[in-house]
């Protein structure tokens, strides 16, 4: 088992593969981050917050952790505390519907989407209130996502209703691009890629 945390800051911080025993704190953070949870907030702050739209659930992550052939999913803990996770799986787990949704979106990507190993991002999310664990958490992420031999980063972040600029910049910082928009009911997600090198 792989259990080298790396250090990366005075507080005592580290960041390593996710644990079964960590699903407490990555559930609460989870909840802390759900549109659908927060409570009415002005739109603006929303915006600059930042927000997850899609959940998931206790068992699903479970599987995640224990699935280390397809998924990856990493914490960052202050003292035994999680204070953020990040967590992705090869595309190929997810639903046909959404890769017909990508495949409309781009050609590059409708191009690459059977003949790379694509990887999909699917949270980077913090407990409310801690600054600074994003860009770690999301390096780890990516040792073990060259490690597999991924080609490609995808994931979607949304722009309607309300456009998610923290994510947003977040990701273009990382090197994310635009590819184009896949819309789900009343919601309008941005389709971003980054190759992996």
């Amino acid at each position: 088992m792989n259990k080298s945390p790396d250090r990366f800051s005075p507080l005592n911080r580290q960041i390593s593969r996710a644990e079964l025993a960590d699903l407490p704190g990555i559930l609460s953070i989870l909840n802390q981050n759900l549109l659908s949870k927060k409570e009415a907030l002005d739109t603006t702050i929303l915006q600059q917050q930042g927000f997850l739209i899609h959940g998931f659930t206790q068992e699903e992550a479970q599987g995640a952790i224990q699935d280390k052939e397809n998924f990856v999913f990493v914490t960052t803990k202050e003292n035994e505390d999680v204070i953020g996770y990040a967590t992705g799986c090869n595309i190929k787990k997810l639903q046909p519907v959404f890769l017909e949704e990508l495949d409309s979106v781009s050609p590059v990507l409708k191009e690459n989407l059977f003949s790379q190993k694509i990887f999909y991002l699917k949270h980077i999310a913090k407990k409310v209130g801690v600054q600074k664990v994003g860009p770690a958490l999301f390096q780890k992420l990516l040792e073990f996502v060259k490690t597999a031999g991924y080609d490609q980063i995808v994931c979607q972040i949304s722009h309607q209703p309300f456009k998610n600029n923290a994510s947003i910049s977040f990701h273009e910082r990382l090197g994310f691009s635009c590819l184009g928009e896949s819309r789900n009911e009343d919601t309008f997600f941005g389709i971003y890629a980054k190759k992996v090198v």
